[in-house]
């Protein structure tokens, strides 16, 4: 069979802004492209002239994630996804302030390269108050699920 038989669909889960060039030219080969980046639709649009790109915005299934109140939560507030400097400075603030409010916080993502134990002791020197908040490994869908059930 060949693939031009079916249907070509991609669904971007981060900016397309993060990817390369290259990469981003590519997606003239799909025949629908789904972004959660609402700001992706114009950039595509005027960079590349891609017109097969709809908003999909991140959702959710209130069979999976729903409001329990019996359940005794252990944090106040998480974030789980990759690092970006825009990331990193909004969770440096909320660490900030989730230190001062006495609140747990929670960081979820690959954010230090331990293969190096030198740029683990230099991120928690130069950034001690979201160290102490940061678990830098990812989740899967699963354990995903259950921190935000």
């Amino acid at each position: 069979m060949l693939l031009t038989e079916y249907d070509k669909i991609l669904v971007l889960w981060d900016s397309i802004r993060r990817s390369s060039l290259d990469q981003q030219q590519r997606v003239q080969m799909y025949d629908k492209v789904y972004a959660f980046e609402y700001n992706d639709l114009a950039y595509m649009q005027e960079t590349f002239g891609i017109k097969n790109m709809e908003y999909l915005p991140v959702g959710y299934d209130d069979g999976i994630y729903f409001p329990d109140d019996r359940q005794q939560k252990d944090i106040d507030v998480s974030f789980v996804g990759t690092y970006t400097e825009e990331r990193f400075s909004l969770l440096e603030e909320i660490a900030q302030c989730a230190y001062r409010n006495h609140w747990k916080l929670a960081i979820y993502g690959q954010w230090v390269n331990l293969k190096w134990p030198w740029m683990k002791w230099k991120f928690k020197k130069n950034h001690l108050v979201l160290f102490k908040s940061l678990n830098n490994y990812n989740l899967s869908p699963e354990q995903n699920c259950i921190k935000y059930q």
